[in-house]
C-alpha cells in the first residue's frame, strides 16, 4: 500500500486525486485527520497511466520562488484587503 501525503495547503490537489480515483473507480481510503490517502502500487500505477493519458507533467524540483508561495486563503486576504483600501479611499476622496 503506497501512502499519497497530502498537505494542508494542497487541498485543491488532494480533491483532484480523490476525483480521479473515484472516475476510475479505484478505491482508496482517506483519512482527513492525518490528510493522506492510502492506495495500493496498481492504483498508482493507474493514476501514472491517466497522468500520462492526460498530459499532466509532475515536477520533482520545488520552484526556485517557492519561498513566495502563498496560500489561496492568504491571496484572498490580501485582494480582500486591498478592495477596502480602494474603496475606503475612493469614499474619501468623494467626501472632500
Amino acid at each position: 500500500m503506497e501512502t499519497i501525503i497530502i498537505t494542508p495547503g494542497n487541498e485543491r490537489q488532494s480533491n483532484l486525486v480523490k476525483l480521479m480515483l473515484k472516475e476510475m473507480r479505484i478505491h482508496f481510503t482517506s483519512h482527513i485527520e492525518d490528510n493522506e490517502i492510502g492506495i495500493s502500487d496498481a492504483e498508482m500505477d493507474a493514476i501514472d497511466r491517466l497522468y500520462h493519458i492526460r498530459g499532466i507533467e509532475i515536477s520533482e524540483e520545488v520552484p526556485t520562488d517557492f519561498h513566495r508561495a502563498i496560500s489561496v486563503d492568504e491571496a484572498k486576504g490580501r485582494v480582500q484587503k486591498g478592495l477596502r483600501k480602494i474603496f475606503k479611499e475612493k469614499r474619501e476622496g468623494e467626501n472632500i
